[in-house]
């Protein structure tokens, strides 16, 4: 019996982390344990130390030019880091839309992240 694409479990194709492992750092793929969101652009690092992205340039420029500190970054990843998601070899959200009979697109519209189930529900 031939094996279908949609069963091959791919390494991930931003950072080429392989099944089971963490991402790398600064890959596009991988998700925020906090938001599901994506995790290089999301701004839980912020909020959880306080800030506002919103007026992150004026209240804090230094961290507005140059991103999140190292100390930030260890309290995220005391807070966070333990619930870091692995590759799982599909995109992140695609189980959850197939479950749900919805397009990837629709996620975020009609689900919520979960986050002690560590996934998208529906709303």
């Amino acid at each position: 019996m031939a094996i279908s694409d949609d069963e091959i479990l791919w390494p991930c194709g931003d950072c080429a982390t392989e099944l089971g492992e963490l991402h790398k750092d600064g890959c596009d793929v991988e998700r925020c344990p906090r938001c599901g969101g994506q995790f290089i652009s999301c701004r839980c690092i912020y909020e959880i130390h306080g800030m506002n992205w919103n007026t992150l340039q004026r209240d804090h420029p230094d961290i507005y030019r140059d991103g999140p500190t190292a100390e930030m970054e260890a309290r995220y990843d005391k807070e966070w880091g333990a619930r870091r998601m692995p590759w799982t070899g599909h995109w992140p959200g695609d189980s959850e839309a197939s479950e749900y009979g919805i397009s990837l697109n629709d996620l975020h519209t009609l689900c919520r992240w979960d986050v002690e189930l560590q996934r998208w529900i529906r709303r």
